[in-house]
């Protein structure tokens, strides 16, 4: 996708076999994505502005899992009180895979949010604060 992305079809950084792998978590939000991604024509430009939509749709996701921490959490001091079922319920990330991929891009937004929610807090000494 990140070639797609940045125009670069034939980049040699990527793999050309083994990029994409199954994995046992469902999910709806990608599959839904490159289903719909590879219905539009790519003449027009529409898989492009199609890919942005998406990415800002995973950047709100983001932010929202992060806010709904932040306030759950007085920003990171307190341990999260609420359960994950929950959460994912507030949030509707309940396909696991879904949530896992609004963490990924949470944690590139805010380094060490992936190991706060769901590691070891006594491994994570320092709370989170806002960038």
């Amino acid at each position: 996708m990140h070639c797609i992305w940045a125009g670069k079809l034939e980049d040699e950084m990527y793999p050309t076999m083994g990029v994409f792998q199954t994995a046992d978590l469902s999910d709806t939000l990608v599959h839904t994505f490159l289903y719909e991604l590879f219905q539009l024509d790519s003449s027009a430009g529409t898989r492009e502005s199609y890919i942005e939509h998406f990415m800002r749709l995973l950047c709100r996701k983001a932010l929202a899992l992060i806010k709904y921490v932040e306030s759950h959490t007085n920003f990171g001091r307190d341990p999260l009180k609420i359960s994950l079922r929950k959460l994912k319920h507030d949030l509707d990330l309940s396909q696991e895979g879904d949530f896992r991929t609004v963490i990924a891009q949470a944690e590139k937004l805010k380094p060490g949010f992936y190991c706060f929610l769901l590691g070891n807090n006594r491994l994570f000494a320092e709370p989170v604060y806002d960038i």
